[in-house]
C-alpha cells in the first residue's frame, strides 16, 4: 500500500527529473545546506536542554571520557 508521503515523494522525483541538470544540482546543494541547518538548530536546542538539566539539578556536566568509563563500568 503507498502512503502518502511515498506519493509526495515520488512526485517530487517526477517534478525534480523535469529540471535540466543544472538546476537539479543546486536543488540537491540547496536541500543539504537546509538540512545542515537543520541539525545545527536541532543539536543547539539538545544543548540547551542539557544545560537547563544541569542548572535544574537534573544532570550533570561531564567529558566524554568520563561518559565512557562509567558506561563501561556499568557492563
Amino acid at each position: 500500500m503507498e502512503t502518502a508521503t511515498n506519493s509526495i515523494y515520488g512526485q517530487a522525483l517526477d517534478l525534480i527529473s523535469l529540471l535540466p541538470l543544472d538546476d537539479q544540482e543546486d536543488l540537491v546543494e540547496t536541500v543539504r545546506r537546509r538540512m545542515i541547518e537543520q541539525r545545527r538548530v536541532e543539536i543547539a536546542r539538545n544543548a540547551a536542554a542539557a544545560l537547563q538539566d544541569i542548572h535544574e539539578g537534573r544532570g550533570s556536566a561531564g567529558t566524554a571520557d568520563g561518559f565512557m568509563r562509567e558506561f563501561v563500568a556499568e557492563l
